[in-house]
């Protein structure tokens, strides 16, 4: 039988009259104007009681259903256990192989899950039971992986892994699929550890002005460091092995390259990364760093401290005064004033300007340039 892309034979074994005849069976179009499927039933040999006739549904040479039926059915009947062992046949699905095993905790990691039976449906926009579905599940805690569809097919599901959030929960979790709602026979285990995640222990300087270059002190699993392109991420030629592709600061790019020099900033080594923040506001900053085969960076205890408004922060960016213009005014105020500088906050309200202990009125804000009256 032909069925989206498979071939599947559905057999029925009977006694010895029936040897060396058999039955084809074409039942049209399933959802019409989509695709139609024959059935192929031929009759064997076998050692089956009389009373019974064995139906078994089949994809690729592996029996996927068999079921058992009355051999007093008439031919009505038969075909309608061939038919239902089919559909069944049809949803079943088994996971054959997960790689890698050990997964970091901070998650970020690429998941491959081999088998049969996935959905070839890989959009699920409209109804949330279709298309696959990939979760690690223990007895404490559910990670879920996002699939990546475009690698994704009948035989092999890709995903990237969530972190892990629940540090009490027990390290092994078992890959449970769902294809098309449905899941999928799956028997396979993961564990999580801190050792295979990029670990950052530190920040150095722990505060500085806004765009000074920081260093990363901690284990990145390697001193390669290759960007990948946000505009076209499926066209960078990655190396191989492990490769440092991201690195954050405050959740935006922190450069480690000099795009005009095209040399390192500072250090580029397997436990010391310098780079220049490009985020343009001053404030607690935290670092997160993704590494090819290892994921997302965790960090060590120790390593967060806590500001007076109770946010967490490795690094603190704070604003800057570059230059003041004009030098000197009118004694009586009145003067349009301009302050150069950087992590200027252009939000209303957020930005105060005081001359000699006098409150000055604000004209304009922007990220490094400050208008105000004396």
């Amino acid at each position: 039988m032909s069925f989206g892309g498979f071939r599947r034979q559905v057999e029925i074994a009977a006694e010895p009259r029936f040897r060396g005849t058999g039955l084809n069976l074409c039942l049209g179009s399933f959802w019409p104007g989509i695709f139609s499927f024959c059935i192929e039933m031929d009759v064997h040999n076998t050692s089956i009681p009389e009373e019974l006739v064995l139906i078994t549904a089949s994809q690729g040479g592996s029996a996927m259903f068999i079921v058992l039926a009355p051999r007093s059915c008439n031919t009505k009947m038969l075909l309608c256990f061939a038919l239902l062992s089919l559909l069944v046949g049809c949803a079943s699905g088994q996971v054959t192989d997960v790689s890698p095993y050990w997964l970091g905790e901070g998650g970020g990691q690429t998941l491959y899950v081999s088998g049969k039976g996935f959905s070839p449906d890989q959009f699920n926009h409209f109804d949330s039971n279709l298309g696959n579905v990939v979760r690690l599940v223990n007895e404490a805690d559910t990670i879920p992986c996002d699939i990546i569809n475009y690698l994704t097919n009948t035989e092999r599901i890709v995903c990237a892994v969530r972190g892990r959030e629940n540090s009490k929960a027990p390290l092994a979790y078992v890959v449970k699929v769902f294809a098309d709602g449905v899941e999928v026979e799956s028997d396979k285990i993961v564990e999580f550890r801190s050792w295979i995640s990029p670990i950052i222990n530190g920040i150095d300087p722990v505060s500085a002005m806004v765009g000074s270059m920081v260093t990363i002190n901690g284990y990145m699993h390697t001193d390669r460091y290759q960007r990948m392109d946000p505009e076209d991420p499926l066209e960078t030629d990655f190396q191989s092995g492990r490769i440092l592709t991201k690195l954050y600061m405050g959740g935006r790019d922190c450069l480690v390259y000099n795009e005009t020099s095209n040399e390192p900033y500072g250090y580029l080594t397997d436990r010391m990364v310098s780079c220049i923040p490009t985020s343009s506001y001053g404030g607690p900053m935290n670092a997160t760093a993704y590494v090819t085969d290892r994921g997302s960076s965790v960090h060590s205890k120790g390593t967060i401290r806590v500001d007076p408004q109770d946010r967490l922060y490795q690094h603190l960016a704070f604003p800057g005064i570059l230059s003041i213009s004009p030098s000197n005014g009118g004694s009586t105020g009145g003067t349009l004033l301009t302050i150069n500088g950087v992590g200027f906050d252009p939000n209303p309200g957020t930005s105060e300007v005081k001359v000699g202990g006098a409150v000055c009125e604000i004209e304009e804000v922007t990220d490094n340039v400050i208008r105000y009256i004396s």
